[in-house]
């Protein structure tokens, strides 16, 4: 039988992923590997397929080895990289024509952008990744390097998860109560994440946008959590089938077919 390793929590972590996870348990055998683990034996686990579904910096590592051992990825090594490093990430975005906020990085001494401006870490592959600090009329301060991103207080944030094909958008709620809700995607959304696509190389990702005039672009994410998706368990099995079916005997494929 077809043996996939994914990268994620044996226990807790998002409840639609481990429901996917076991859903897809149904048709192949899988491997739940703790992503803050090195699996330096992960060639010899005779794995068909391997999925990072967690990103932490041994997960990525692992991804690498994956591949190096001629295992397919869900995603490629080198796109998993890039979108995990914000600088670079916002570089590859800029340059080819997305719009970002006005971004700097460098110590808290040479930044220039005026207030407001939210300060994050430079990469996403740790526990305190999405901890960052906003400064709405003074410079400022923090220790060592960050990232500098101009920041709009009234823009409307939503989230637009890209699954293969599938587009799915969901306007975050903000305050106290107020809960996301989905909504369509649009022309201008649906473009934006082609072109992120082909930049970037991902095949599955979330964006952070914040939707105004022009839809700015301020974080791309090489997995997803689908929170807010109403069909999110279906549209993430599907997407998960159909890549293992370029990679599995044709028996198995037809096999996945009906969970399709």
């Amino acid at each position: 039988m077809t043996h996939v390793g994914i990268s994620y929590w044996k226990t807790g972590g998002d409840q639609t992923k481990q429901r996917v996870f076991r859903s897809l348990a149904d048709s192949v055998t899988v491997t739940l590997l703790d992503p803050t683990t090195d699996h330096t034996d992960l060639d010899t686990c005779g794995f068909d397929f391997y999925h990072l579904a967690k990103r932490r910096d041994a997960s990525l590592r692992d991804l690498h080895r994956a591949a190096h051992a001629g295992i397919p990825t869900l995603n490629p090594p080198f796109s998993v990289a890039l979108t995990s490093d914000r600088v670079a990430t916002l570089d590859v975005l800029s340059q080819g024509g997305v719009p970002v906020p006005t971004y700097q990085y460098g110590p808290a001494s040479e930044v220039t952008l005026p207030p407001p401006v939210i300060v994050k870490t430079l990469h996403e592959t740790d526990a305190a990744a999405h901890d960052h600090d906003v400064f709405f009329e003074e410079s400022p301060t923090f220790a060592g390097t960050r990232l500098i991103q101009q920041y709009l207080p009234k823009a409307r944030h939503l989230k637009v998860y890209r699954v293969g094909s599938a587009i799915r958008v969901v306007e975050l709620g903000t305050g106290r109560g107020v809960v996301a809700r989905e909504l369509n995607a649009t022309a201008p959304l649906i473009a934006l994440t082609d072109r992120i696509a082909a930049l970037t190389g991902l095949s599955l990702f979330e964006v952070d946008v914040l939707d105004g005039p022009v839809p700015m672009v301020v974080d791309v994410n090489p997995v997803v959590s689908l929170n807010g998706v109403a069909d999110a368990e279906r549209v993430y099995l599907a997407f998960l089938l159909s890549q293992l079916r370029r990679v599995v005997p044709q028996s198995e494929a037809q096999a996945a077919v009906s969970l399709d």
